[in-house]
């Protein structure tokens, strides 16, 4: 772990002092969990990918409950789910992605993606999703999850979600500001607020007046 943890540094590093040496002029910017996930909600397909990382959310309308009911409990079902078929398709389309977060419904189904996609997906971030891990047998998985041991998997949920009660490797955080969402202890912005990803992009061109012509 301490091993990956040096190799990413150096990674990072190694592009910013590209970044530095190159004439190109590049804009960073940087998006958090929470606000990812917000996006996921407000968006048509329930999906929001910033980067290289998807942002998948949760239940959102009868057809998200009628697949939490009847799907969830079996992952094989799970496949079925029109948030999964949703989440599938952004994937296939943006090759890309390669780490994930979802909340609730959106974490189990970032999970599976994780598990059908090991090569193209690093890592999976999933908060407050219904997980039946009674046991906690995944916490003492190096990869944080028994059944996928190839992709990182990383299981957040606030103490009293019904939703997650059954997930017992997640790492449990309290919640403060009760109140803030309506969705009470489900909610994720107390936890997911405190994850980042960035993404630099190179410009395509420095005009003349000096302004900056973007890509896109």
């Amino acid at each position: 772990m301490i091993k990956k943890k040096k190799k990413k540094k150096k990674q990072k590093k190694q592009l910013y002092e590209h970044i530095a040496n190159d004439d190109t002029k590049y804009i960073v910017n940087t998006m958090t969990d929470q606000e990812g996930i917000d996006r996921a909600y407000k968006a048509k397909d329930g999906v929001y990918i910033f980067g290289d990382r998807m942002y998948i959310s949760g239940t959102r309308n009868m057809q998200d409950v009628w697949d939490d009911i009847t799907k969830v409990s079996m992952y094989d079902k799970l496949l079925h789910s029109e948030r999964y078929g949703q989440a599938k398709e952004a994937l296939d389309k943006n090759p890309q992605v390669k780490h994930l977060s979802g909340h609730s419904l959106g974490g189990v189904v970032a999970m599976q993606l994780q598990k059908r996609h090991p090569q193209q997906i690093q890592s999976a971030r999933t908060f407050g999703a219904p997980v039946f891990d009674p046991t906690g047998v995944d916490k003492f998985m190096p990869s944080g999850n028994f059944a996928n041991p190839l992709g990182k998997l990383e299981r957040f949920k606030n103490a009293g979600d019904p939703v997650a009660m059954f997930d017992n490797s997640a790492k449990t955080s309290i919640k403060t500001n009760l109140f803030s969402s309506p969705t009470l202890t489900h909610a994720h912005d107390n936890i997911s607020s405190q994850f980042k990803t960035t993404e630099i992009q190179p410009t395509t061109s420095i005009n003349q007046d000096g302004s900056v012509s973007m890509i896109g």
